[in-house]
């Protein structure tokens, strides 16, 4: 870039416009540099149409006086993110998990594919062992790439006054909403098989970084089986990195940004009236890679069954549904007598059952055996 002081240099730094939104970051100015090195990223929020016109302004940094405007560059957002190319997110040439080039779009490759087939009303891609079959789309996508943009200052028309090289990624903001159904069984086991103790269950669930909205079941009471049985919802809107700041320690003087994933924690307590509440398990569940659920609980302490429902904010708009049992879509109480002993005596009722139809058979027998025997001989 061109130098704005009278040693020939310049102290750049950026400031950013989007709408009426401003990031200046005067503080991180570099000092006597004509080809800087910022390495910074900026996150910011818009609205389209109203906020579309993303301005990244070089100023040099003056300690007396005004600081002096290097140059400018203006991005159409709005027209990116409607592009039939797909500009929200450049796609790198391989699928990285981690790495410093890790795959930073909200959507997964296969995924991607399935909405683009979509989109253009074509039959969905199919997915087999080192094989993918796409239908023939005719329109290039956006690569992951470096931009180089111009500069310009007003006061110098048409003169270039230095370059700078970039990279633009758009992520839509509708914050998901995570709906829980559990119809939920919690069994307790030890070695010899299922617990037979009389114990009173609750459940608590909340995502890490919103321990505030924690949410719980009401009490099952005097379950005979070591379960406890319900139909009840929980509702989390949350976002998948909230940003916290929070300080480092008591005497620092800025605070910390941490980004924190979107992880479930759920346990299982045991109600106590008189002294406090037992603690029976716990459950960490990461929802950017949701395990895959067991059928038997033997390797563990006990298992839980729930049905997971994550949306985003604008279908939860379309269809709400209430915590608990409310409404919306208010849920059944479960039944009781099917849970704790249909389920686990079904073996043995059937039996009982089984045994008291031969027993009053074989009463009824003897009981008309004799006098059918006597009629029979006193009628010759």
């Amino acid at each position: 870039m061109h130098p704005s002081d009278p040693d020939g240099k310049s102290d750049p730094y950026i400031v950013l416009r989007l709408g009426k939104n401003e990031i200046k970051d005067r503080d991180n100015y570099i000092p006597k540099q004509l080809n800087p090195v910022f390495g910074s990223s900026f996150e910011m929020q818009a609205s389209f149409p109203q906020e579309s016109l993303l301005s990244v302004v070089i100023y040099d940094y003056d300690m007396v006086g005004g600081d002096d405007l290097i140059g400018e560059t203006r991005i159409d957002l709005e027209n990116r993110f409607y592009s039939r190319h797909r500009a929200t997110c450049g796609l790198p040439t391989e699928y990285s998990l981690d790495g410093y080039n890790a795959w930073r779009d909200c959507l997964k490759p296969s995924e991607l594919l399935s909405k683009r087939c979509r989109d253009n009303g074509l039959e969905e891609p199919k997915f087999a062992p080192g094989r993918i079959t796409i239908p023939v789309v005719g329109c290039k996508l956006v690569p992951e790439h470096i931009e180089t943009r111009t500069l310009f200052n007003k006061a110098r028309p048409g003169m270039d006054q230095g370059q700078v090289r970039m990279w633009v990624d758009m992520f839509p903001m509708d914050s998901p909403h995570l709906t829980l159904d559990l119809q939920w069984t919690f069994h307790r086991e030890n070695q010899k098989g299922t617990s037979c103790v009389s114990s009173s269950g609750t459940q608590k669930i909340w995502l890490k970084g919103l321990e505030a909205d924690r949410q719980e079941t009401d009490v099952h009471y005097n379950s005979l089986t070591g379960e406890g049985n319900f139909n009840w919802r929980f509702v989390f809107p949350f976002c998948y990195l909230p940003a916290e700041k929070e300080r480092e320690h008591i005497f620092s003087l800025d605070k910390t940004e941490q980004k924190l994933p979107a992880i479930l924690s759920l346990q299982v307590w045991d109600f106590e009236t008189l002294s406090s509440d037992d603690f029976l398990g716990t459950l960490e569940l990461d929802l950017h890679g949701f395990p895959r659920g067991t059928k038997t609980a033997k390797s563990c302490k006990g298992k839980v069954e729930a049905e997971f429902h994550l949306v985003t904010g604008e279908e939860a708009e379309k269809n709400p549904v209430g915590k608990a049992r409310k409404e919306p879509e208010p849920l059944p109480k479960p039944k009781c007598f099917f849970h704790l002993v249909w389920r686990s005596y079904k073996k043995y009722i059937i039996i009982a059952l089984v045994l008291l139809i031969v027993m009053l058979f074989l009463a009824l027998l003897f009981y008309t055996l004799p006098s059918a025997i006597s009629q029979r001989i006193v009628n010759g």
